[in-house]
């Protein structure tokens, strides 16, 4: 799923899908894992962001330019259980 940069967020059915899932964002500068919690045409919120040092922030907001793609995060059954 590929955003658009002046996409109409509050009718876009496949980013609401996405609310409240785990879902893996790439960046501009990396990949980030995390749930969902809020989105609009500026940003999105990811709640337990896991970042490449392997921090994991309560709310991260990310702006919507620095997001590529979206999807839904598919993670290896250990680190399920262990989440």
């Amino acid at each position: 799923m590929q955003p658009e940069p002046n996409m109409d967020f509050e009718t876009h059915a496949p980013w609401a899908a996405f609310g409240n899932r785990r879902v893996r964002v790439m960046c501009r500068d990396g990949d980030l894992l995390g749930t969902l919690r809020y989105w609009d045409a500026t940003g999105i919120v990811l709640e337990g962001a896991a970042i490449k040092n392997g921090l994991a922030l309560g709310l991260l907001y990310i702006s919507m330019g620095q997001v590529r793609y979206i999807e839904e995060a598919q993670a290896p059954a250990d680190q399920a259980e262990a989440a």
